[in-house]
């Protein structure tokens, strides 16, 4: 029998219509559990409800198998109601895209031919965000048709995600839903009963994008039109329907559906209708790419420019005769008609590396490519996770593409788009790089960015890799350092590095520290609005991500580098006039971070003292002596006198992220826009309180990492014949205050709990040496007077 709801009644109370009677007449669904009159009642005011929330799940690592969980129909007797055979809900969702599809028709050509365009009953979804998001009236009928039918078949069991949302009583609009049951073995003549699987119906969840392309809808171009409706498992894709309702069926009829299960890989992708029908290959080079019709700039029209270019369409190093990636593009709309297009075969890649997508808009097509063959990724090269509790935006973007090296190849690209920019912030090309290096046009063949990219609060760095037409004639590869601030004080200090090393760095080059050359570098901007970026040596030979301390041995090699830096640099005119001539760093209220000593904030050392009170047990234990005023006295002590002369080139935040140790353990220093005329001690202090592994420190492992510092940059200094520095103790003396000024410059604020030990061993250190000045007035240089670290807490 099949049953009509009249949208009036509904809004009243339930009340069924009969239509005439069919020759065949069903019952509910077994899965349904209720009886006919009943399951159809509750399915109209169904909501598009979320079950009981589910804690999110991690999405497969590439090289994974899938989560699934299949167990084959042929090996049950009968399907329990907490699961759902595969094909029968691919079948009715094949079904209930045509029946969408239908309604979409209707309604289009009322708009054409009785009331114009208020039979779409447009609505502005989002009104009052600038951004114009319209819903018709097909919208919301066809999501209806779709959702509560399947709600009428499974209950609230099965989970279901809308693009239009809970669509209850006071949506109903239109003409009436027809609910009936689609048929389950709609596909058998594609899909055997051997390869079908039943899935579990609490792990399932639909994705419904009712009316893909409502904008170009409401302009008439009713070829970029779909309906889709995905299936994810877990979290991930496992089938999907794309229906075109105005393009043609192999019949000839308009309504033509793509639909496709990557379970098992021999079910592929099927163009309904056309059992015979395979999908063509792609073209040999061709990589014929669709992009919107109306979102073309910023992120896409980068990305496009720059896989244009010879050697983006394959991994590094490129042969010699290898072209771009994109070989030709096309402006299309909607997301489901793109993919429709690289599933048939007519193109080969989708690009939107920027946010204006959905889950509903990708689940279909992703499950879809997999299994053709192909994928889909965000911009970065990750897959998407459809967990319905978790963001619906895709704010990563999408890539899509038949072949996988394809979307592997745009991905590359893509991922660093908001760094590889050049001086102007357009996307980094071949020209501007031969400009910037200073060398000839069409120097450049090709140039990859490294997938080692960091990106800080205020700065961005990554590699290029670089090949020439001729070998020889640049670096084969660079660091390329963005640098674009949020307030005018590290404005500044970004512009202080950019004179630093145009002024200072040739000079400590010719002294033999490993400091990189600058081959290009620009400032732009006033105030908060400065920027800069710098084109440098690559000296670094590993990866820009490493551990934020160093081990002991790796700490002797930063600081036999950091020695020769002070000892070179120790009493030289030259250097030092260079670097006094570099702007004042801004000065900011509170601790902050210069180099050398400052006067100590009472503001600090309270921070101390609210950092210990809230460390369960500090108070109690007997391993760390320390009382209620410790940061009172340690900033009323941090004015002990350090020698107000100053003498050397001080980096002034010279810690781990910093400092690179290449391949023969030589240090390499980046990142001095805090480089000040100062004493040595404080970049030995910043150095070890930072990232040593403080529990390592005896008093024996320190005093020789002092010595072996001291050692060598007396060494450095005898070879320049200059003034003697200071002796080993007068050194020792200068390393301990300075511990005690870097403590008050960097207080501990924010702690996480992984820092809280790191916290209690400086203030054991420190509370050592506030002992001695208290006994003896200052604190000894002699040896038997250097404290050690060591455990304080477990």
């Amino acid at each position: 029998m099949l049953v009509r709801l009249s949208c009036q009644a509904r809004v009243k109370a339930p009340c069924l219509v009969a239509s005439p009677p069919r020759q065949s007449s069903w019952t509910p669904h077994s899965r349904c559990g209720v009886a006919l009159a009943a399951g159809f009642a509750g399915a109209v005011g169904a909501r598009i409800s979320k079950p009981r929330p589910r804690p999110p799940r991690q999405p497969r690592q590439p090289g994974q198998p899938r989560r699934l969980r299949p167990r084959r129909v042929a090996a049950m007797a009968a399907a329990d109601s907490d699961s759902v055979s595969l094909r029968s809900l691919v079948s009715q969702c094949v079904e209930l895209a045509q029946r969408a599809g239908v309604l979409i028709r209707g309604i289009s050509d009322k708009a054409s031919t009785e009331e114009g365009r208020e039979a779409l009953r447009l609505h502005d979804k989002g009104s009052g965000t600038g951004n114009f998001d319209p819903q018709t009236v097909a919208d919301r009928q066809a999501q209806r048709c779709i959702v509560e039918n399947l709600r009428a078949l499974y209950g609230t069991s099965l989970r279901v995600v809308g693009e239009e949302g809970d669509l209850g009583l006071e949506d109903a609009d239109g003409d009436p839903i027809e609910l009936r049951e689609p048929s389950p073995s709609l596909l058998a003549d594609v899909w055997a009963d051997a390869e079908d699987v039943v899935l579990p119906l609490s792990e399932l969840c639909i994705w419904v994008d009712p009316l893909d392309g409502t904008k170009e809808f409401t302009q008439g171009r009713y070829e970029f039109v779909s309906t889709l409706i995905g299936i994810s498992q877990l979290g991930q894709p496992v089938a999907g329907v794309i229906a075109e309702p105005y393009n043609a069926d192999p019949q000839g009829a308009l309504g033509r559906v793509l639909w496709g299960c990557c379970v098992d890989p021999g079910i592929a992708v099927h163009l309904f209708g056309d059992p015979s029908w395979k999908r063509p290959p792609r073209p040999p080079g061709r990589c014929l790419t669709l992009v919107s019709l109306s979102r073309t700039a910023g992120e896409v029209s980068d990305a496009l420019e720059r896989l244009t270019e010879p050697g983006t369409s394959e991994p590094w190093p490129p042969q010699a005769d290898t072209g771009p990636l994109v070989t030709g593009t096309m402006q299309v709309g909607g997301a489901g008609h793109k993919v429709a297009r690289v599933v048939d075969g007519a193109a080969d890649l989708w690009l939107f590396p920027r946010p204006g997508t959905s889950r509903w808009d990708t689940c279909a097509a992703e499950a879809m490519l997999e299994a053709c063959g192909g994928a889909l990724r965000d911009r970065s090269g990750a897959r998407i996770c459809y967990d319905p509790d978790t963001s619906m935006g895709n704010s990563e973007g999408v890539l899509a593409g038949a072949d996988p090296d394809i979307v592997a190849s745009a991905a590359r690209v893509c991922a660093t788009l908001d760094v590889a920019k050049d001086g102007a912030g357009g996307p980094l090309l071949r020209p501007w790089l031969e400009q910037a290096l200073k060398l000839p046009q069409n120097t450049v063949r090709a140039f990859c960015v490294d997938e080692d990219c960091v990106r800080g609060p205020h700065a961005s760095v990554l590699r290029l890799k670089l090949c020439y037409s001729t070998e020889g004639m640049g670096p084969e590869a660079l660091i390329l350092k963005r640098a674009t601030p949020r307030d005018a004080k590290h404005a500044a200090l970004y512009a202080r590095e950019c004179i630093f090393f145009e002024t200072c760095g040739p000079l400590l080059r010719e002294q033999g520290v490993h400091i990189p050359q600058v081959f290009y570098q620009e400032a732009s901007g006033e105030g908060s609005e400065a920027g800069s970026l710098m084109l440098m040596e690559d000296l670094i030979d590993k990866s820009f991500h490493k551990e934020p301390v160093f081990e002991t041995e790796e700490l002797a090699c930063a600081l036999a580098g950091l020695a020769q830096l002070h000892g070179c640099s120790f009493e030289n005119q030259e250097l030092l006039k260079a670097v006094a001539a570099i702007p004042p760093e801004p000065q900011v209220s509170g601790p902050s971070t210069p180099s050398g000593p400052s006067t100590p904030s009472t503001k600090a050392g309270e921070l101390w003292n609210k950092f210990l009170a809230s460390v369960p047990g500090v108070r109690e234990s007997d391993s760390l002596a320390v009382v209620q005023d410790f940061g009172t006295r340690l900033a009323a002590l941090g004015t002990q006198a350090l020698p107000k002369e100053t003498g050397c080139v001080v980096h002034g935040d010279f810690r781990s992220e910093n400092i690179f140790l290449d391949s023969a353990q030589d240090a390499i220093f980046i990142d001095f826009k805090h480089a000040a005329v100062g004493r040595p001690a404080s970049d030995v202090a910043c150095l070890v309180l930072s990232s040593a592994i403080l529990e390592d420190l005896t008093q024996a492992k320190l005093l020789e990492l002092l010595d072996a510092y001291w050692e060598t940059f007396s060494e450095t200094l005898a070879r320049s014949k200059r003034a003697p520095g200071p002796t080993v103790e007068q050194f020792r003396r200068e390393f301990k205050l300075s511990c005690i000024n870097y403590a008050l410059l960097t207080p501990p604020r924010s702690v996480h709990m992984d820092e809280v030990p790191r916290h209690l061993l400086m203030a054991q250190y420190l509370e050592s040496l506030l002992h001695e000045i208290h006994d003896t007035g200052d604190v000894s240089g002699s040896s038997d007077a250097m404290p050690g670290f060591h455990a304080v807490v477990d």
